[in-house]
């Protein structure tokens, strides 16, 4: 190649790992399983008391893509989460209930 070369800039990223896995947001901890995965996993919640919730799964901008709600009979429960039709990319989820909100990050791979 006989064209002269370019100057660019240089160019430096950053990546911070936090802990993917599980987040606790006031008397709600969520955790899932696995993390990362193709989109299957299982949501495990614990709340300090019963009540409806709502659950939101969102992208990282806060779009808001799915949205549940949850009538648990116990205060420990688990559910299945199927997010296989969403791309790869990080995905948060929120938990709302009535005694606070736990929320967590979720890393699709494919």
């Amino acid at each position: 190649d006989f064209n002269a070369p370019v100057i660019t800039n240089p160019v430096s990223t950053t990546v911070v790992l936090t802990n993917l896995a599980e987040k606790t947001g006031g008397e709600v901890q969520l955790s899932v399983r696995p993390n990362p995965s193709a989109g299957a996993g299982i949501l495990f919640c614990t709340l300090s008391e019963l009540s409806d919730c709502q659950l939101f799964i969102s992208r990282m901008d806060g779009a808001i893509l799915k949205k549940m709600t949850i009538q648990p009979s116990e205060k420990m429960f688990s559910l299945p989460l199927d997010l296989t039709g969403l791309p790869s990319g990080m995905y948060c989820l929120r938990l709302v209930a009535r005694e606070g909100i736990g929320s967590l990050k979720m890393v699709i791979s494919q």
